[in-house]
């Protein structure tokens, strides 16, 4: 006798299922499920709850890395002098890899995950404290630190030895004085946005420096620090010089900077300054700022002038129009890679989008114009999450044509990060299922993103709901089992003898 219609729910819960692989689960049934042979059975999801927490970036999907190089001026250290060298003598190049921690980001989070990266691998090397050179051993959190305070247009420097010694260094001002250090010598510092200038000396005296010196002995080039020795008598000498910065960007070592204060450390304390840094826009506007201008372009704000100012590492922020990434690093001259994972896999930068010698990169170049990928990115990888459950129906095909998965029912993602995702059928979803006369004894179910990829949700749990249901079997029609056909011998008899 044909069993009455029924509608059976299953609850599932990763938590409390068997993990197969990769967001793939199987559920034991007790008692199992019989499925009469004449039902025709139909299986939905009718709702299911996650945790918006999946992973967008991670080393699995080889997207986490940004490869950044620097091209820079190096230190020629000597007693007093050293063989005539040119600027391009000087040059060197540096690497710097940042590896974004597995996680779920939005371009805030990430901007924010890109800035601790720079800070902690700087403090994990004790490489945080203020540094006044580039060199080998400098980390990219004190390169940025001194870099980013390149004016957008230096002028040329007096540089006046006087007997009161007065140490303006690291101040924008007209004059600049050399402080006087332990062991009767003066050693000090060039400011931030003169490294690599051109030094004249109009009057030297038992002058030491720490780069080199040129042919006629009248000029010397620095790259960081220089020395100057006492008189004979012990008096300060007499050294009044002209520091006129070198604009030319042909060797590409020398690029324009933002002239602000510092990089921001990414902290919630006051004194991180991270919440009162400049705005993308307001790079954008000393950056299209011509001429001397641009060195004081921002608004002063509660006597907090441009020069005071500070910037995060890496800007990250989508066109208002396209919708594409526009990128902003704290000094242009810090130019990213193509090998960068980050960029090419989530941010939507192609090799096209690197130019040359990174001269996309350069807003000061481009009039403003800031860096913009060439395509939509990915950073919002999961889009919707697909529910298949291939014990209950056949595979299907996706969207591109191709027959894969058992797909029961696909759930948009509409919350934001770490926010509770709830979906429920607002219809009749229900799916046609091959058990006619079979037993469910397990439940194998998992889940994929919109282009079939594995979810990884960080080890938080989902839950859904499945309806199996079957109507009452209908009863077969008469005549369908083919009495009056000519093959069926013993029907035919029956029928015969029952006619005579």
């Amino acid at each position: 006798m044909a069993s009455a219609a029924q509608s059976i729910t299953l609850q599932l819960n990763s938590a409390t299922a068997t993990a197969t692989s990769e967001g793939a689960y199987r559920l034991a049934l007790e008692p199992p499920i019989d499925i009469p042979y004449l039902s025709e059975p139909r299986a939905s999801l009718s709702d299911m709850a996650f945790v918006n927490t999946a992973i967008n970036v991670s080393r699995k999907i080889g997207n986490n890395t940004v490869d950044i190089e620097l091209v820079y001026f190096k230190s020629i250290k000597a007693s007093v002098t050293v063989p005539p060298l040119e600027r391009h003598d000087l040059k060197a190049k540096k690497t710097y890899t940042i590896v974004i921690p597995d996680g779920h980001y939005s371009v805030t989070t990430l901007e924010t995950a890109i800035a601790k990266q720079v800070y902690t691998m700087a403090a994990k090397t004790g490489d945080v404290a203020a540094s006044y050179r580039v060199d080998d051993t400098s980390s990219l959190w004190q390169d940025m630190s001194l870099l980013c305070r390149h004016e957008p247009v230096p002028a040329t420097l007096e540089v006046l030895h006087e007997s009161d010694i007065v140490d303006t260094n690291g101040v924008d001002v007209s004059v600049w004085t050399i402080t006087a250090k332990a062991g009767g010598a003066y050693i000090d510092t060039l400011p931030h946005t003169y490294l690599g200038a051109n030094v004249a000396v109009v009057e030297m005296a038992n002058l030491g420096i720490i780069t080199y010196i040129d042919d006629l002995g009248t000029t010397f080039h620095t790259s960081a620090a220089f020395t100057v020795f006492p008189n004979p008598d012990g008096s300060p000498p007499t050294l009044p010089m002209a520091v006129t910065p070198a604009q030319d960007t042909a060797d590409g070592a020398l690029v324009n900077g933002f002239g602000v204060h510092g990089v921001a450390m990414p902290a919630l304390s006051p004194s991180s300054h991270w919440a009162e840094v400049l705005q993308i826009e307001e790079m954008e506007l000393i950056a299209t700022t011509k001429g001397a201008a641009a060195n004081h372009a921002v608004v002063t704000v509660d006597n907090t002038a441009q020069n005071q100012r500070f910037v995060r590492p890496m800007y990250l922020e989508p066109d208002q129009h396209t919708g594409r990434m526009q990128v902003v690093l704290a000094y242009p001259g810090f130019l990213v890679q193509a090998s960068s994972t980050l960029f090419s896999k989530v941010l939507g930068f192609d090799a096209a989008d690197y130019g040359t010698g990174g001269d996309t990169q350069d807003p000061f170049l481009h009039a403003g114009r800031l860096w913009t990928a060439g395509r939509e990115g990915t950073l919002q990888r999961v889009r919707s999450v697909v529910f298949h459950c291939p014990t209950l129906i056949s595979s299907s095909y996706d969207q591109t044509g191709k027959r894969s998965g058992a797909q029961l029912g696909v759930v948009p993602v509409t919350v934001p990060a770490n926010t509770v995702q709830v979906w429920q059928a607002a219809y009749n979803n229900s799916l046609p299922c091959a058990l006619h006369g079979g037993s469910v004894s397990q439940i194998e179910f998992y889940i994929r993103d919109q282009d079939l990829n594995p979810v990884d949700l960080q080890g938080t749990a989902f839950q859904a709901t499945i309806q199996l249901s079957w109507p009452d079997p209908r009863p077969p029609t008469i005549g369908s089992a083919g009495a009056d056909a000519e093959t069926a011998f013993g029907l035919n008899d029956i029928n015969y003898g029952y006619r005579r």
